[in-house]
């Protein structure tokens, strides 16, 4: 029997996916000026891993690595490192894949860093930008903010006299 996720399971999943596209819109800010077209998440077949960045002519693969804790890290190295073998089985091992690492490092369980930069054909390590735990804090005080409006817009909803007008 599945377990039913916790409002605040919710809320870290829902705070996890935002950080996600927060840093993978943060790389295509860096991405934009290369002289190289790239497409974001590629469907490249049922049961393949969506690179973040994948260039169209295949040569270059940019995945994101963000994640807001040592256990979303500790889960999340198994993906990163199945998605490499299955681009590369599919590319060939001429397709250069580039780490943006954004996870600070006091979240990174000792030797995580290493293991990325062993896997990854380069590491473009940016975790010293401190902006991730300002990101953070900023997108769990909108989240909060969201769940009071959603609240409001449910009791309003059930009101006769504004379900009325």
């Amino acid at each position: 029997m599945r377990r039913r996720n916790t409002k605040k399971e919710q809320t870290r999943i829902q705070l996890a996916t935002l950080l996600g596209n927060f840093w993978e819109e943060v790389a295509s800010l860096v991405i934009a000026p290369l002289p190289i077209s790239v497409e974001r998440s590629p469907d490249l077949g049922e049961g393949i891993i969506r690179p973040d960045y994948l260039a169209t002519d295949r040569s270059l693969a940019i995945c994101v690595t963000a994640t807001a804790s040592t256990q979303t890290y500790m889960r999340k190295r198994w993906r990163y490192t199945n998605e490499l073998f299955q681009l590369k089985g599919l590319f060939g091992h001429s397709t250069f894949c580039i780490n943006l690492l954004f996870t600070p490092q006091s979240l990174l369980r000792k030797g995580g860093a290493s293991v990325l930069e062993a896997l990854f054909d380069e590491t473009i390590n940016v975790s010293h930008l401190n902006a991730f735990e300002i990101f953070q804090d900023e997108a769990e005080r909108l989240l909060l903010e969201n769940a009071k409006v959603a609240k409001a817009v449910g009791i309003l909803n059930q009101r006769a006299d504004f379900q009325t007008l």
